[in-house]
């Protein structure tokens, strides 16, 4: 549902992430501040995120909250959407590595743009995905990519770019086991009766949104507003079929050959298969962050995300929008 707040709304919050962005890109985040003033906006910056909920609350008391903006990236935008009620309007001032929701919600990355669009105060309501106890907004991944994303994090010295996952990618294509993992399901059948299911890969993705990194055509038709979550497995326990399952995401062909299956459904349970494996740890990751191993458990929450987008992007655009970004 596509919604439009009422004038009197004055206060934006700003959740700003000093880690997203250096540079040209911190200086866009003033000329927004700026922009904002400008249109009689109450803005309040908030760099500890544990001063987040008080504000929230506070505002939302008041009756005047307006929006809260994730002035960051991606994790920036799920770590939002874990310390805000339900209901509460976010929006991502795009100043990260990948800016994959921003980009997917058509966002603009100039102040006076931006700010317009919050003066305007356009929202639309989508699904959520949860892991664990732990919100996420696009997409979950599970063996090989969430090792890939524990060792960029762990090098971490700063801000991330595209250069600093070309060693990690490597290095882990080259120590990588693939364990075998058993994956359960269950979603509303025909009649409202719940069908349910199981099965073995060794690498899976699951979806909210038809977004990842790279432009990468992973999800195929995710659509987040349709109440269900989007997986996609890859078999396989050797180098040279990890090789080949990317040489096919690469070229947004998997699927295509045995190895590679996709379907939906609204709960996950995923753990490591039986098999003398147990002492295998396989790590997952949320929206490009590391969260944790197996076992895990991944749900989609309906309607959880009100997010503030650009006049003219409602409900029905959104699932129009192309599944790379």
């Amino acid at each position: 549902m596509e919604k439009s707040d009422g004038g009197d709304r004055d206060r934006v919050l700003i959740l700003d992430n000093p880690r997203a962005g250096t540079g040209e890109r911190r200086r866009r985040l003033e000329d927004l501040v700026g922009e904002l003033g400008a249109r009689r906006m109450r803005v309040e910056r908030i760099s500890d995120v544990r001063d987040l909920r008080q504000r929230v609350e506070a505002a939302q008391r008041m009756g005047d909250l307006r929006v809260v903006v994730a002035a960051g990236g991606d994790g920036t935008a799920q770590l939002l959407a874990n310390e805000t009620p339900a209901g509460v309007a976010l929006t991502v001032y795009p100043m990260g590595t990948e800016n994959l929701l921003s980009k997917y919600l058509g966002m603009s990355t100039e102040a006076k743009q931006f700010a317009e669009m919050i003066s305007r105060g356009r929202t639309v309501t989508l699904d959520a995905g949860e892991a664990s106890g732990r919100i996420f907004l696009l997409m979950a991944g599970i063996g090989f990519d969430a090792a890939v994303v524990e060792a960029v994090h762990r090098a971490r010295r700063g801000n991330i770019s595209h250069w600093n996952y070309a060693f990690p990618i490597l290095k882990t294509m080259w120590q990588y086991r693939y364990p075998r993992m058993r994956v359960q399901w269950e979603r509303e059948g025909e009649g409202g009766a719940i069908d349910s299911g199981e099965a073995e890969t060794e690498w899976a993705f699951i979806f909210n949104l038809p977004v990842y990194a790279a432009g990468l055509r992973i999800p195929g038709e995710a659509d987040g507003r349709d109440g269900q979550l989007d997986i996609r497995t890859f078999r396989g326990r050797t180098l040279a079929r990890g090789l080949f399952h990317l040489a096919t995401i690469g070229c947004g062909c998997q699927g295509k050959w045995s190895g590679s299956d996709g379907f939906r459904a609204s709960t996950y349970r995923i753990e490591l298969a039986d098999g003398g494996e147990g002492s295998r740890r396989v790590p997952y990751q949320l929206d490009g962050d590391p969260a944790g191993e197996l076992p895990v458990e991944i749900r989609v929450i309906p309607k959880r995300l009100r997010l503030m987008v650009p006049a003219g992007v409602g409900d029905d655009d959104l699932c129009l929008m192309p599944a790379t970004v």
